[in-house]
């Protein structure tokens, strides 16, 4: 088989002693972590970042040590780039090839396993740093070899990554065996809130939405069992905003005629706002999107 296989591996930072499980990866690499058990006869290139390229690099069966819900065992990895130089790289595309099942996301996502758990029913956990997943293994010794239990990750025929595949988008039946995503009643598909809701719900005694004019008497607000008592602004320290236009009975009169529903943001800066991309914020109840109106008043009767 004269077939030339490339496999494409990138290099990460690793802080901790793990190997990177890497989806960006076809093909496993084997570095000095590992064992080397078996050596053949074929040779692959590997390409990285900025297509840097290392040419014809023998193809080996490794081995290292690996943790295992029934304890350590020794991990099989045929089929796998030998470097010999930093650590190891599993591809998770040649891992699940051979019938294992690669959860590499971490538990603090839905579905989240950050496991491998091989068909023999091995569960091997998985350590997230960074947000990559990495599988703790080294070098095991001759007793080792002779007392554990060995894992078959992968193949043992000749890899090529080129048997996965396949071409979904260019597949017109597929369009039509997926369902819709369910219509989202809060937000549009733009993600700008479809109506208007309800942040708080009073009980007032008296007529001020109808009036829209603030009492001039203390008035009690009925919220959630507590007792709000609305206070008088400082016209005082008002008389600035308003350009020192009259006496401060003038402008406690403005504030009797107008509606007060203004809104300035914590900055100098005007904003508008959207529904946020965060997971954290999607998970949490959103519950207002009324835009702020501008203060209605008439300052003619002032001057």
């Amino acid at each position: 088989n004269m077939t030339s296989i490339v496999y494409f591996a990138w290099q990460h930072h690793m802080a901790t002693k793990g190997s990177l499980v890497d989806r960006g990866a076809n093909g496993g690499i084997a570095g000095e972590d590992v064992c080397i058990i078996t050596k053949s006869s074929r040779s692959v290139d590997v390409q990285g970042i900025d297509n840097h390229r290392i040419n014809n690099i023998p193809i080996v069966t490794a081995g290292g040590v690996i943790h295992t819900q029934q304890g350590i065992g020794i991990g099989i990895f045929h089929q796998y780039a030998y470097t010999g130089k930093g650590k190891s790289v599993h591809s998770s595309a040649q891992l699940e090839w051979y019938k294992h099942d690669v959860n590499d996301c971490s538990i603090k996502v839905n579905g989240g396993k950050q496991t491998i758990t091989t068909a023999e029913g091995f569960v091997i956990p998985l350590d997230i740093e960074n947000g990559l997943p990495y599988l703790q293994i080294r070098p095991y010794t001759d007793s080792e070899w002779d007392d554990l239990p060995h894992v078959i990750m992968t193949d043992d025929t000749d890899w090529d990554p080129s048997v996965l595949d396949h071409q979904l988008t260019n597949d017109k039946t597929w369009f039509d065996t997926v369902p819709d995503v369910g219509n989202n009643d809060l937000l549009d598909q733009f993600g700008n809130f479809r109506v208007n809701l309800t942040l708080f719900q009073h009980d007032i005694d008296v007529g001020l939405l109808e009036t829209k004019v603030l009492p001039t008497t203390l008035i009690h607000y009925r919220t959630f069992q507590h007792a709000i008592e609305p206070c008088l602004p400082d016209f005082e320290k008002l008389c600035p905003n308003f350009g020192w236009l009259g006496p401060i009975q003038k402008l406690a009169h403005t504030f009797d005629c107008t509606t007060q529903y203004g809104r300035l943001p914590m900055s100098t800066t005007l904003k508008t706002w959207y529904c946020s991309t965060l997971r954290p914020c999607r998970d949490a109840t959103i519950s207002s999107s009324s835009m702020p109106r501008a203060i209605e008043a008439t300052i003619s009767s002032l001057i």
